[in-house]
């Protein structure tokens, strides 16, 4: 009876966790203009497969940034992420950069920043199809936004690697958890 007991109190634990992770780590839209940004760019702009694209993003102010990651992905002709998220450095006043390497051979690829605030909050850019009044914004779904990189490719791959994010991991941990107190559930009954 007691296994049993703390096999509960072990799955509304784990359960708890993971609404905590979600709850904290999602992001907030701001308006660039209300964190001063000035600009984000990436080079090189014409990129293949194993290119390294060094991302640039200037601030008017950055006191009040703690850090900036990228998250890379895949845009078409599949969409999926890459992890983890790349963390930028503050390289000058005001100037943070960071690069990754282009793991597919054809399609489309973009990234979006993650910007860290002293107060806990997180922002999303690109935030909006005409962020800053650049022409290279990708929306894949409603209100999610990438800056767009074409990639340059003599043939069509048949597909990106595979790649885990944080929803993933927990929704897994959570079906692991699960299966296995329904498992120890049987055992007792037997």
């Amino acid at each position: 009876m007691k296994l049993q007991q703390k096999s509960k109190w072990i799955t509304v634990l784990a359960i708890s966790i993971i609404a905590m992770l979600f709850v904290t780590s999602s992001p907030q839209k701001v308006a660039a203009d209300d964190l001063a940004i000035l600009s984000v760019s990436h080079n090189p702009t014409s990129v293949s497969q194993n290119t390294v694209v060094t991302v640039e993003i200037a601030f008017n102010d950055d006191t009040n940034v703690s850090g900036v990651q990228i998250q890379y992905c895949a845009l078409e002709p599949e969409f999926v992420c890459h992890f983890p998220k790349i963390a930028m450095t503050s390289e000058a006043a005001n100037v943070w950069n960071g690069s990754f390497t282009v793991t597919e051979a054809s399609g489309l690829i973009g990234y979006e920043l993650y910007i860290s605030l002293e107060n806990g909050t997180t922002i999303v850019a690109p935030d909006s199809t005409d962020y800053l009044g650049y022409d290279n914004i990708y929306e894949p779904s409603t209100d999610v936004f990438y800056f767009s990189i074409d990639l340059i490719s003599a043939s069509p791959t048949a597909s990106a690697p595979l790649s885990f994010g944080l929803c993933e991991l927990a929704i897994s941990f959570s079906i692991i958890i699960f299966v296995r107190s329904i498992v120890i559930k049987r055992r007792k009954n037997v």
